[in-house]
């Protein structure tokens, strides 16, 4: 069977409390595929942590190496255990990298969500820890939350790097037969997207519709306060 191919579009733009403060975007949006996986992620460095952007680009990179090796395993758990492992992984490699450079862990904390595809057998595995959000968009256009953010107070935040990680993430199964798109967005996107029903309602029509220059224009012009990263996956052709 042949695999299916999948593209990923991502705009990311700089908050303005960023640009006044002179720093740079924490975000991080990354798109690799091996021929076998297709693996989409958006992680967001918390900005207060000294190495948060370093710890959302690390968290990424370490993520797509382990699901390239053992994706075909962790498809077959359930999604508590994938949690777990995921969770336990990524604490372990940033424990590491923290002890090498002599660094606290936790200032490499970060959001993190991703969407893994099989490409073989059309099958997808998401999984989010922080206040990101994730939505599939079905082919009969209804959209399904798969991953939600909690509570929006800065304090209640879980990140990568918090105790209570696994208990705060989230994972899903797809079977992307039944999905036109995925959407993934870091909190400023999503937070944007809801300052009025009518501007949450537009932006979702532009994901529907896999209208790439309205989502552009409108991350574009939205003037977050925190940096703005969205992120759309839909299989090509």
């Amino acid at each position: 069977m042949a695999a299916y191919d999948y593209s990923a579009w991502f705009c990311s733009r700089t908050g303005e409390r960023h640009l006044q403060e002179k720093k740079d975007n924490q975000d991080v949006a990354f798109v690799k595929s091996d021929g076998n996986i297709t693996f989409a992620a958006v992680a967001d460095g918390v900005s207060s942590c000294k190495n948060g952007a370093q710890g959302a680009r690390v968290a990424c990179e370490k993520l797509y190496e382990a699901m390239t090796k053992e994706s075909r395993y962790l498809f077959g758990l359930k999604e508590e255990s994938v949690a777990y492992l995921i969770v336990s992984y990524l604490q372990s490699e940033i424990g590491a990298l923290a002890d090498r450079e002599g660094e606290d862990a936790m200032s490499y904390a970060s959001t993190l969500s991703f969407l893994c595809i099989d490409e073989a057998r059309n099958l997808a595995l998401s999984f989010s820890v922080g206040d990101s959000f994730m939505s599939a968009v079905m082919k009969d256009r209804r959209v399904k939350a798969i991953g939600h953010p909690p509570e929006p107070s800065p304090d209640l935040i879980c990140t990568t790097m918090t105790k209570r990680a696994y208990e705060d993430s989230a994972v899903t199964f797809l079977d992307m037969n039944d999905v036109a798109s995925v959407l993934i967005c870091s909190d400023g996107a999503w937070r944007a997207m809801l300052q009025k029903k009518e501007t949450n309602q537009q932006v979702m029509d532009y994901v529907v519709k896999n209208d790439t220059e309205g989502l552009d224009r409108f991350f574009g012009s939205a003037g977050s306060r925190d940096d703005c990263t969205c992120m759309l996956i839909r299989q090509k052709g």
